[in-house]
């Protein structure tokens, strides 16, 4: 079904070859994001220079960004969890998927991996690391938690916020322990309480967030994408991306630390068999 994606005073601005791109768009979401400008300088019979200036006349600064905007238009108006006839499990499987598939996409474009780095070198100097999350934030904390266990670091992670706040406040700035906070929007009061604490503290921490407002409170924040439901009962760009970041920081952390990877893993394979054959 066709979107409408410009308004018409933006429409009556463009020349008939412009608004063929716009109309392609607009009936045709997944193409345009997918298609490389010579597809659709081909696909609509427009020479390449009109669809460059057709992306700065409705105000994007690349065809990319426009892109962006026509394609999560079109995400945000597929409503996933919607009763009705049409959603047959063939679609909601489609609709899941093109929301993981934009949403990683769009965080890997953004992360920045100077922050990912500096995060690994906090983990790998840190005698232990507590995490928390809450929600759908705590999958994300619990799995790098996990993870860094496995490879000998001392990585505890809490969803009771309770147990957090009373273990972290007694962190010292130079008892070499450091925090990493999973929050989607840090609007909650146990976010806002901790990093004020913390922050008082001088307290080493990391914050994985999609809310770009934190970048011009805290230096050390690692920012992620999130494509907005307009209706919802779960979280799914924001719990994928989260995992995203998880798993990142878990590789580069393996990288750095395990030289001799095939060495360690030889070892946690004889130790889980001798449990297995007990």
């Amino acid at each position: 079904m066709k979107q409408a994606l410009f308004n018409r005073k933006e429409k009556e601005r463009l020349t008939s070859t412009e608004l063929k791109i716009i109309n392609f768009a607009e009936n045709n979401p997944k193409d345009f994001y997918d298609y490389s400008i010579k597809q659709l300088s081909k696909k609509n019979s427009v020479s390449i220079s009109v669809i460059s200036k057709l992306t700065k006349k409705v105000g994007f600064n690349s065809l990319k960004s426009m892109q962006f905007y026509v394609y999560h238009s079109y995400l945000n108006s597929q409503n996933i969890e919607e009763n009705n006839d049409k959603n047959t499990e063939s679609v909601i499987l489609n609709k899941l998927f093109n929301y993981y598939r934009e949403s990683i996409y769009q965080t890997a474009h953004l992360v920045d991996l100077n922050q990912i780095f500096q995060a690994v070198d906090l983990v790998l100097k840190s005698k232990s690391i507590f995490l928390y999350g809450a929600g759908s934030s705590f999958l994300s904390a619990s799995e790098l938690s996990i993870n860094l266990q496995k490879i000998g670091i001392n990585a505890i992670s809490f969803k009771d916020f309770h147990s957090f706040l009373l273990i972290t406040s007694q962190i010292k700035k130079d008892s070499n322990d450091a925090i990493m906070l999973f929050s989607k929007s840090c609007n909650t009061k146990e976010i806002k309480h901790v990093l004020k604490l913390f922050k008082e503290k001088s307290v080493p921490f990391y914050l994985i967030t999609a809310n770009k407002s934190m970048l011009n409170e805290f230096e050390n924040i690692i920012i992620y994408q999130t494509l907005e439901q307009d209706k919802r009962l779960v979280s799914i760009s924001s719990k994928i991306n989260q995992q995203f970041v998880s798993d990142l920081l878990f590789l580069f952390v393996l990288q750095k630390k395990i030289k001799n990877f095939d060495e360690k893993y030889v070892e946690n394979i004889k130790v889980l068999d001798d449990w297995n054959n007990n």
